[in-house]
């Protein structure tokens, strides 16, 4: 009997760790009991950009729980707005794992270009596809950009690769009949582009991605950038976007580790995390950097003092 309740305990003890594991979607309390009081996004691309370095995800808007630290020039994926006090806040896209979504303030993002930005500012310069993919096809890997001429990090594909213990290839994926009705671009060096439809093998399942390929050049990694991306521009409630004027000064970034070091902080003492009117998403306040140094120095000073005044004591006292 007593080996067998020890035997219930522990299975007790393990089922929680394949729950936790489980591919569930994550979903946040107050996101779900305010749905109706929140705004869609009409994008979801944001980089972090706090004027303490980083940026804190709460558990809802205003408060003091944290479900992460993020330091500034990380992207996140936001999905709806909701206003507290007249200031926006963002919560996370829901995703896959045990992670709860957080809320960002949204003065502490910025927005990101995308591909979607490149395609709605060149859409006069689209035209449909008629030559061939004679290139691609007979090409040992495909260089994935984001868009045509982009700066942002490429993506690379070997067209052979190894699936399940059998011999696979890219080119089974790549439904050229579904390329179509999708959009080609040519570059000033006469460059053809295409954005088409991939099938990506991610190491645990096939997700379906839309991805620019040099169709002229597939292979070559080496094209310089001529598209560069804007710089980063402040998010507005409104929806407005204005790529032209110009993006906004990103403040300096606190790095990995530290941004460990102040999560850990702020688990420890949430209230650190109490509300600064003045400064907005606070981090650790000035006052409790300050304070505990000038006690320090206080008691040191104090000690010295002692110190002294037993010495002249003595001198007095032989002479």
């Amino acid at each position: 009997m007593k080996k067998t309740i020890i035997l219930l305990i522990a299975a007790l003890l393990v089922v929680p760790s394949f729950v936790a594991h489980a591919d569930v979607v994550t979903v946040n309390d107050f996101l779900a009991d305010n749905a109706d009081r929140t705004e869609l996004l009409n994008r979801h691309r944001f980089v972090v950009n706090g004027p303490d370095g980083y940026t804190v995800a709460r558990t809802e808007p205003g408060s003091h729980e944290v479900t992460g630290v993020y330091w500034n020039g990380l992207t996140v994926s936001l999905a709806r707005t909701f206003v507290l006090n007249d200031r926006h806040w963002g919560i996370e896209s829901q995703g896959h794992g045990s992670r709860n979504p957080g809320w960002f303030l949204m003065e502490h993002v910025l927005i990101e270009y995308t591909m979607d930005d490149f395609e709605s500012a060149n859409v006069n310069e689209f035209y449909t596809y008629s030559g061939n993919f004679d290139a691609i096809k007979a090409a040992e890997r495909l260089v994935f950009w984001q868009w045509p001429g982009s700066d942002r990090e490429k993506r690379i594909e070997y067209l052979d690769f190894e699936y399940d213990g059998v011999r696979t290839s890219y080119q089974d994926s790549l439904e050229y009949d579904e390329w179509d009705g999708y959009p080609a671009y040519k570059d000033n060096e006469d460059r053809e582009w295409g954005k088409i439809p991939v099938h990506i093998w991610t190491g645990r399942d096939w997700y379906s991605y839309d991805f620019w390929i040099c169709i002229t050049d597939p292979e070559n990694i080496d094209i310089p950038a001529f598209n560069a991306a804007p710089d980063p521009i402040v998010w507005l409630p409104s929806g407005e976007l204005d790529w032209e004027t110009g993006g906004t000064t990103m403040w300096p970034a606190v790095s990995r580790e530290e941004a460990r070091e102040i999560r850990d902080m702020y688990e420890e003492n949430p209230r650190l995390l109490a509300e600064s009117r003045s400064r907005g998403d606070s981090a650790f306040d000035t006052w409790i950097i300050v304070l505990p140094v000038l006690l320090v120095v206080i008691v040191g000073v104090v000690i010295l003092l002692v110190i002294r005044k037993k010495k002249s004591s003595k001198k007095i006292g032989k002479s």
